[in-house]
């Protein structure tokens, strides 16, 4: 892993609340077929989630995701490259309740 660099970046989660990132670091990511360097921010929090792939880097490389679908299409060779997501560690969605008053 590479040196952490401290970081004084706030960042709004999705309950609104502001967040302090601790630092950043650069690290490898192998999304097969391709493998980039990519900028990862470290915060102390418990998230549903292990990290989130952010259009930072994926738009320049022409990434096309879809969360709905779980895949990303890559340009690669002249063609297109679909990179499917492993359903078995998506986080289930829990914590909701109905709300009878729709």
């Amino acid at each position: 892993m590479e040196t952490i660099i401290p970081s004084s970046l706030t960042v709004r989660a999705y309950d609104n609340t502001l967040r302090k990132v601790m630092g950043t670091f650069k690290a490898p990511c192998k999304i097969d077929p391709l493998e980039i360097i990519v900028v990862f921010h470290m915060m102390d929090i418990t998230p549903n989630y292990n990290f989130l792939l952010g259009r930072a880097w994926l738009h320049p490389i022409g990434v096309i995701p879809s969360t709905l679908h779980q895949k990303m299409k890559i340009p690669w060779k002249g063609g297109i490259a679909v990179v499917l997501g492993d359903g078995e560690i998506l986080a289930p969605i829990c914590g909701l309740k109905e709300d009878l008053s729709l």
